[in-house]
């Protein structure tokens, strides 16, 4: 990452456990690499991140499609609260 400075969260979405080389692996080395960097994964399946990831990361389990809606719900309730 050339902007070590900047805060980077790295979203992971729906990736399983049969090629973690791909897309896992290289956000957990990323993550712990730089302080900076936070690790947030959504999938339907079970998981987890590494021990020494635990601080600097999240794992959510749940529907996608179900989850980005009731985000934008929830943004479009604390837009009106504004």
């Amino acid at each position: 990452m050339d902007q070590s400075d900047k805060k980077v969260l790295l979203l992971e979405f729906g990736v399983g456990e049969m090629t973690p080389s791909i897309i896992k692996l290289p956000f957990w080395e990323l993550t712990a690499r730089n302080e900076n960097v936070f690790y947030a994964c959504l999938n339907r399946e079970a998981s987890h991140s590494p021990e020494h990831l635990r601080e600097r990361s999240l794992y959510l389990q749940g529907d996608l499609a179900e989850t980005l809606a009731a985000l934008r719900q929830v943004r479009s309730i604390a837009a009106t609260i504004k």
